[in-house]
């Protein structure tokens, strides 16, 4: 079994350094684009599941997706993004201004940080695991999960049974791939942070 662990398409927000959190933002036109190569990179796949975050820049790529494979979205509220509380909405510079030591904090210890009014590695790693462990028990063949990047690291941390220190050792950039194997009981990383099938399409970093 094959989990394929997608992040979500771009948005307007991910191009202007916009912390975006739980605010639902829909995917801009490259997003779309993006989508799309996504599908077509899956194509070879036996998908026979696509799981997905709630909010519209994870579930419009997974419907994209769903339909390739004449699938249904399965939404999962604990597959929802990184809650970022006071810095939502915010773009980079304004966080580095306004909340520089926590900021220092997020970047050197991710671990250790707790964002005023949002969520912290710990809290939202439980709940990713719940997501995970119902996947592994509902289904045995190849699955897409499309989610966030906060998200989609947390997920590879857990299937590597590495603490939430190693966050920035994890990279995850818009529209990209990895894959964790599940054979007896055990997950590997096989793929990590693909981006080759977006070809020409505008790429985005890791935010």
């Amino acid at each position: 079994m094959k989990i394929v662990l997608i992040r979500h398409g771009q948005t307007l927000w991910n191009k202007e350094e916009i912390f975006r959190g739980r605010s639902d933002i829909p995917l801009d036109d490259v997003g779309i684009k993006q989508a799309k190569a996504i599908t077509k990179r899956l194509s070879s796949f036996g998908i026979k599941a696509v799981y997905s975050s709630p909010l519209k820049r994870a579930l419009e790529t997974a419907q994209i997706i769903a339909k390739r494979f004449n699938l249904k979205v399965k939404v999962d509220d604990d597959l929802i993004d990184f809650d970022f509380g006071e810095w939502q909405g915010l773009d980079l510079k304004d966080v580095q201004g306004q909340f520089p030591e926590t900021y220092q904090k997020w970047l050197k210890e991710p671990h250790l940080a707790n964002i005023p009014n949002g969520e912290n590695l710990g809290s939202v790693r439980s709940r990713v695991n719940k997501a995970l462990n119902r996947i592994l028990k509902e289904q045995q063949d190849d699955v897409a999960v499309v989610s966030h990047r906060v998200i989609n690291k947390l997920l590879i941390l857990a299937a590597l049974s590495l603490d939430n220190s190693y966050f920035w050792q994890i990279k995850q950039d818009v529209g990209a791939i990895s894959i964790l194997d599940y054979k007896d009981g055990k997950l590997s990383l096989s793929l990590l942070n693909d981006t080759c099938h977006l070809g020409k399409t505008e790429k985005s970093k890791d935010f």
